[in-house]
């Protein structure tokens, strides 16, 4: 994962266009990964599937929890549904870190304590 603002002007437009995302929204990090990416935004956590054809965009405030399971970070959201994400995805194809689950489970708290915070302002307003 890489800030977005590191990111070259014209690679930042790409990502805005490939995955739909307004300018007015904040995106935070982008992985390395072209062709299997996650952008974390203010709003959305996104990532696509290229086997499937299919980019997915799950607003934070919909996310219940994100564990880390068989090499895979599974988003579970408010209605039960579940979406894996491939860990290559954000670690890159090349490095090895799906197989240290301790800094796996990690990034999935860090995830689920994202989407939290969000619930939590979400119910207080």
């Amino acid at each position: 994962m890489q800030p977005f603002k590191t990111l070259k002007k014209d690679k930042k437009c790409e990502i805005r266009e490939t995955y739909q995302i307004p300018q007015n929204e904040k995106i935070l990090f982008v992985s390395t990964e072209e062709n299997e990416r996650v952008v974390i935004t203010e709003n959305k956590l996104i990532w696509d599937d290229p086997e499937l054809d299919t980019i997915y965009r799950i607003p934070w405030a919909k996310i219940k929890k994100v564990y880390y399971k068989d090499e895979y970070y599974i988003v579970q959201t408010l209605d039960n549904a579940e979406n894996a994400i491939p860990t290559s995805s954000f670690w890159g194809i090349s490095l090895d870190m799906e197989y240290i689950p301790a800094s796996c489970n990690r990034v999935a708290s860090i995830l689920t304590d994202v989407a939290n915070c969000v619930n939590k302002i979400g119910a207080t307003l």
